[in-house]
């Protein structure tokens, strides 16, 4: 079955039919595909308001595993994008995701950990760890 447009008129589908699933299949395909990282948390989805809601398109997302991949490691899931990741790495990365990544990859302690060095002093383990 061809997948509906997310802009077209879709008040003629009946709820529960596989042509209105495929239509949320594709608004929500369009959604990932507007984020920078082509993810974003279950629960963040605008479609997932009500957990009736939320259940249906949990369900929806399980039975698309060519879509979607969603992670279930941690506390909150995360929808992935299939298409826009090839072996765990995004392929088409923004100049914003790729500053993100050069951020991440600062560490500078907030906090002095119990028995570290005093404000002020610095260690050679702690210089190494900026870049």
């Amino acid at each position: 079955m061809l997948y509906i447009s997310p802009y077209a008129d879709f008040s003629h589908l009946w709820s529960g039919s596989a042509e209105k699933e495929k239509h949320a299949c594709t608004v929500v395909h369009e959604i990932l595909s507007m984020t920078l990282e082509k993810r974003r948390l279950v629960d963040h989805l605008p479609v997932s308001g009500r957990s009736s809601c939320s259940r249906n398109l949990w369900g929806m997302l399980i039975r698309h595993p060519d879509m979607f991949y969603v992670s279930l490691k941690g506390d909150r899931d995360l929808v992935f994008l299939r298409e826009a990741y090839k072996n765990s790495q995004l392929m088409e990365k923004s100049h914003l995701v790729l500053l993100k990544e050069k951020m991440a990859l600062v560490t500078v302690p907030r906090f002095p950990r119990r028995g570290g060095p005093r404000t002020g002093e610095e260690t050679e383990e702690w210089r190494c760890t900026q870049v």
